[in-house]
């Protein structure tokens, strides 16, 4: 148990026997036995003061003295730190009190004076199968926000403090519905975290519903707006009337202001039906007009599911005149498209 005491001893032993034939005015053979009587006579000591402090600390165990035992214990560890078996004890004796902090902390100290680190490593992985995995749920709305708790609460030798967590996963992804799970250490203290963050739907509000409905809406007027136009270019075809663009020139144009708002099927449609190309000329819709409804203010009725949305505005323009109109939207890459387009005279 004390072997590196008495190596480190010889060590010290060997290299004075390499300086004795520099000496001069004394005999070789009387230094040696000198020397050598010395080193025995040291180790004697060191190895009888740690098996006395061993002993005071034990004694201290079994009454229960905690921090006095440490402190015994931090001097044995320092007088003979490259002892693996004096680790090894010490862990056992904390171990007997189920004091596995203690055994976990003397481990660590073993790993950070580089002794026997992979099998140390190992025992300190045993240990930490007796501390409590520290579990949170959660439970979040799809799309909303998941912040991972950077510190957790932990009891250490019957006191609770904070501690930092690593996580394998610092980011939360709630983009989908399901149960996600995350792993979380502290190496510092041998705990680990766990966390089981589960995302269920959340239909949308209707101030939501409207604001979507208004984005998708003012995209569509900003193409058809009289304003927007010369009316000094308008032509009519098939009955309707169709004029030049200032801000709108080519259907590429009209395409991407549609984009983030719309589908490919819903823009598409519009150009075959609402554009037209004439003499190299490209030409929208003009004089759209009807009974404006508030997509803020008026009556709204909804259908919606995790994937689709209806939405109904209805105004009452007299008593036997009710003027409807229809918004349906498709969910695509966490955002609401609308999946139609119609225009009213």
């Amino acid at each position: 148990m004390l072997k590196s005491s008495a190596t480190r001893y010889l060590s010290v032993f060997l290299i004075s026997l390499l300086l004795i034939p520099v000496l001069t005015g004394c005999d070789s053979k009387e230094k040696e036995i000198v020397i050598s009587n010395d080193i025995r006579e040291d180790i004697k000591v060191e190895e009888k003061e740690i098996e006395t402090l061993k002993y005071k600390a034990q004694k201290y165990l079994e009454e229960d003295n905690f921090q006095e035992a440490k402190n015994l214990y931090d001097k044995v560890i320092l007088m003979d730190k490259g002892n693996k078996e004096l680790y090894l004890e010490i862990k056992d004796e904390y171990i007997k009190k189920n004091r596995f902090d203690d055994a976990y902390e003397i481990i660590k100290v073993a790993i950070d004076n580089k002794v026997d680190v992979e099998g140390m490593q190992q025992i300190a992985e045993d240990i930490k199968s007796n501390f409590e995995v520290v579990e949170y749920d959660y439970i979040v709305k799809q799309g909303e926000e998941c912040t991972i708790p950077t510190e957790g609460v932990i009891n250490v030798r019957g006191e609770d403090i904070n501690v930092p967590i690593h996580w394998n996963n610092q980011q939360v992804d709630t983009s989908s519905k399901g149960t996600f799970k995350y792993e979380g250490v502290n190496e510092q203290y041998g705990r680990s975290f766990k966390l089981k963050v589960e995302v269920v739907y959340s239909p949308l509000t209707e101030l939501e519903i409207r604001k979507i409905t208004l984005q998708a809406k003012n995209a569509l007027t900003n193409i058809i707006n009289c304003l927007n136009f010369d009316d000094s270019t308008m032509i009519s075809e098939g009955g309707r009337s169709f004029a030049i663009s200032n801000i709108y020139k080519s259907r590429e144009d009209v395409y991407n202001a549609l984009y983030d708002y719309y589908t490919d099927d819903a823009i598409y449609s519009f150009l075959d039906n609402y554009t037209l190309e004439k003499d190299n000329t490209f030409y929208i819709i003009y004089g759209q007009g009807g009974v404006g409804l508030s997509v803020l203010d008026d009556d709204l009725y909804i259908e919606q599911t995790e994937t689709t949305l209806r939405a109904v505005y209805t105004k009452t323009i007299a008593d036997n005149w009710t003027v409807t109109q229809e918004y349906n939207f498709i969910k695509y890459d966490n955002c609401w498209i609308r999946s139609d387009i119609t225009l009213y005279y």
